[in-house]
């Protein structure tokens, strides 16, 4: 798969970018498609990954929606070493979840920051 991947015309960028190598980098390509006029903007792009603003209809409070980012932790195996990892008490509990939310809320960003 990595000498099809360094093939394809967006192998550079997608290699660029931190913690994408070809397997995670095939996928996001396969993930979001390579058609040059699929996203007309990159706020589409951001749409299409759940990682737009929602303004929640209760009030004016604007979140970033973290559900792609979890679907990348899920496919590519985060998400099972981070239920492995043990904790000891309710503190280190919560700080795992706490790392997992981050890096769901930052993952998408890492490919659409760079497009």
């Amino acid at each position: 798969m990595e000498e099809h991947f360094g093939q394809h015309p967006a192998a550079e960028v997608i290699l660029s970018q931190p913690g994408l190598g070809p397997i995670l980098g095939a996928r996001v390509i396969a993930e979001f498609g390579d058609a040059d006029g699929r996203y007309v903007s990159a706020k589409a792009r951001r749409n299409y990954a759940g990682t737009s603003p929602i303004t929640r209809a209760s009030g004016k409070k604007k979140y970033v929606a973290a559900l792609y980012g979890n679907h990348l932790q899920h496919v590519t195996g985060i998400a099972g070493g981070f239920s492995a990892l043990p904790h000891r008490n309710e503190a280190e509990r919560s700080e795992k979840e706490r790392r997992w939310s981050l890096q769901a809320k930052c993952l998408p960003g890492v490919f659409l920051g760079s497009v």
